[in-house]
């Protein structure tokens, strides 16, 4: 349905319906959000295009680099469904501070991981990536509650534009990684005999860490400093509109929306490790190709995204979610392409079912949150349900859930096809 009004409630400083949400809203929070979002996701993927192979030189199987991958949206998955009542307490942005330190100390301790060999190395590296991931589900949820909160009104276009940027950063990350590893000397980005090991193996790592501090600290000025304040105990008992995060996935269309979502995110992360050796070995792909690729679906998903946000501020939700996983599954069957149709297995097909597989991405994932919200309001006497916390958690769990969920199912996939 059309996404409803906000009703101002009183007493919670922390609620989008409160009276501290009902004057004018600044622009500057989302502007402060959307700068340093792509640049989490920027610290995120920096290192994925040479990783992999260092971590096997020092003594990690496939098995552990995937465990190692694997590891972030495990820990984020965890801490997201907790992280809600964390931000109610203490404040998004003393959350978005702790959430961004954590992530960048681990980025600082990746960088040294290199002098670690075997099993040492190994269970240090996954020590990380889980603090990485739990900084990653801090600054997510407190992100997401402040979006709701100075978004009330139309936080579908808010988490349009949110995603549009976050799809930035993971573009940007893996090409800055690659340039400041191959300023060793050792490693030539053009040479293909020279691709592999032996690069500047820290300094991706210590400077993603430095451009999330800075940025962070640029943008908590920019943040109103009601964030600051969390709730106390007695406010938080007496208020009866809130909704913990338990509750509100106890509703059954919650329960369903978080599962798309989680599907949805699931078939785009499907294709980072399905796409490479399938599009090899059907059209002899080469290695630009591919990463061009894989560009084309983040510039799509980010551009959709903004459209997304901005067809089911004016249209029915539901119908966006239901026509974009009918697509989703179109682009799939095209990819593939379905069995009994081996005469679609060509070039122009395969693009235009990535192509329409990206853009219905955009839209089976974007309205789901101010749905979630919606929902959330009706839970309460009157439709003043508080759920901006349980929302924000829910969306950081099923993002990252996502996350995992892919990789794996597209790894098992590729094993079973040989």
């Amino acid at each position: 349905m059309p996404n409803r009004d906000i009703t101002p409630v009183e007493d919670n400083p922390l609620s989008i319906n409160s009276d501290e949400a009902k004057p004018k809203k600044s622009k500057r929070a989302l502007v402060g959000l959307c700068i340093l979002y792509p640049v989490t996701q920027l610290a995120y993927a920096i290192h994925a295009s040479y990783f992999p192979d260092e971590a096997k030189s020092f003594g990690a199987t496939e098995t552990e680099v995937g465990v190692i991958f694997a590891m972030f949206s495990g820990a984020s998955l965890l801490l997201s469904l907790f992280a809600g009542a964390i931000v109610r307490r203490g404040g998004a942005s003393k959350v978005i501070v702790a959430g961004i330190m954590l992530e960048a100390a681990s980025l600082i301790g990746l960088g040294f991981t290199n002098l670690l060999r075997d099993s040492v190395f190994v269970g240090v590296t996954v020590a990380l990536r889980a603090m990485a991931g739990a900084g990653s589900a801090l600054y997510m949820v407190s992100a997401l509650t402040i979006l709701a909160q100075e978004n009330a009104d139309n936080f579908a276009t808010a988490i349009g534009l949110f995603e549009s940027v976050g799809s930035l950063g993971m573009l940007i990350g893996p090409l800055l990684g690659s340039a400041l590893y191959s300023t060793s000397g050792n490693i030539s980005l053009v040479d293909p005999t020279n691709v592999s090991t032996g690069g500047n193996y820290r300094l991706p790592f210590v400077s993603a860490a430095g451009i999330e501090v800075v940025c962070g600290i640029i943008v908590l000025f920019l943040l109103p400093k009601k964030y600051w304040r969390g709730q106390g105990k007695e406010k938080r008992e007496a208020d009866e509109l809130y909704i913990p995060t338990l509750e509100l996935l106890k509703n059954w269309k919650v329960m369903v929306m978080t599962v798309v979502m989680v599907m949805s995110i699931g078939s785009l992360s499907f294709l980072d490790p399905t796409l490479q050796p399938y599009a090899t070995a059907a059209f002899h792909a080469t290695p630009l190709i591919i990463g061009l690729a894989f560009t084309g679906v983040l510039i799509l998903y980010g551009v959709f995204a903004i459209v997304a946000g901005k067809v089911v501020e004016k249209t029915y939700a539901q119908v966006d979610m239901i026509l974009g996983l009918v697509f989703v599954a179109v682009g799939f069957a095209l990819m593939g392409p379905l069995p009994w149709f081996p005469s679609l297995q060509n070039i122009p097909v395969f693009a235009t079912g990535l192509t329409i597989l990206s853009i219905s991405l955009a839209f089976s994932i974007v309205p789901i949150p101010a749905e979630l919200l919606n929902t959330g309001k009706g839970m309460r006497e009157g439709g003043k349900g508080e759920s901006s916390n349980a929302v924000s958690a829910l969306t950081s769990a099923a993002f990252s859930a996502g996350s995992m969920i892919g990789p794996l199912l597209g790894s098992s996939v590729d094993d079973a096809d040989g």
